[in-house]
């Protein structure tokens, strides 16, 4: 039960680097050999969020659950309860001096989708179904929210060691900050598997999936044996 956000890819399109995990991860280097005076080497990240939902039409937990299994949106080849896509873009300008080539300027763009589920019949759902079900999807919403908060901090990560990096030509130093900024998102991977296996461990002690499992009543009657 994957909450999302588990798909590894990388592509060539090009001049660019695209890697690909729930949606596209791009960096674009440009190459400007340019002897102008020198800009501050550092713009503020622009950083957008937008949600989505998509629907589900059960009246009943399990027949929630059941929809999320078979609709949810798909992760890596398999389905998810909810999803986040990000975007992202690294802009680099190189400044090509007598004694190589150094960044001239840095801007980078992330934009990020989150896409959760919405049960189109949830006013008419018992109080105690009711409860369970908003609290999951705040679960859900915190899910994801992490997941923006480990590829923010992974992307500022690798921004940061790009604006340092050195080279003698600017094509060598465009390489390095692609190779740089693969070598961060493969250890942005790493975060994100081992948060999400950290989340799947705790997943079934969620009230709404105890519920639409079974769970609980299977615990009571076990108690009263």
């Amino acid at each position: 039960m994957s909450f999302g956000i588990d798909c590894r890819k990388a592509k060539r399109n090009g001049g660019s680097v695209m890697l690909h995990r729930t949606g596209a991860i791009l960096l674009l280097v440009g190459l400007l050999a340019l002897l102008q005076p020198t800009l501050h080497a550092r713009a503020a990240p622009v950083v957008s969020v937008q949600r989505a939902t998509f629907p589900l039409h059960a009246m009943t937990e399990a027949g929630l659950l059941a929809e999320l299994r078979a609709r949810g949106p798909l992760v890596g080849g398999r389905r998810s309860f909810a999803r986040t896509r990000m975007k992202s873009s690294l802009s680099t300008l190189f400044r090509k001096t007598p004694k190589g080539c150094r960044v001239r300027r840095q801007t980078l763009t992330l934009r990020y989708t989150i896409l959760l589920p919405r049960a189109l019949n949830e006013r008419h759902f018992p109080k105690g179904m009711k409860q369970r079900w908003r609290a999951f999807l705040r679960h859900l919403a915190r899910h994801e929210n992490r997941h923006i908060t480990i590829w923010t901090g992974c992307a500022r990560k690798a921004e940061r060691r790009i604006r340092h990096l050195k080279a003698t030509s600017c094509a060598e130093l465009d390489r390095k900050a692609r190779a740089a900024w693969r070598r961060a998102m493969r250890s942005c991977d790493r975060l994100h598997d081992a948060f999400d296996l950290k989340e799947r461990k705790a997943a079934l002690q969620h009230p709404f999936l105890r519920s639409a499992l079974g769970l609980d009543r299977r615990s009571r009657r076990h108690a009263a044996r």
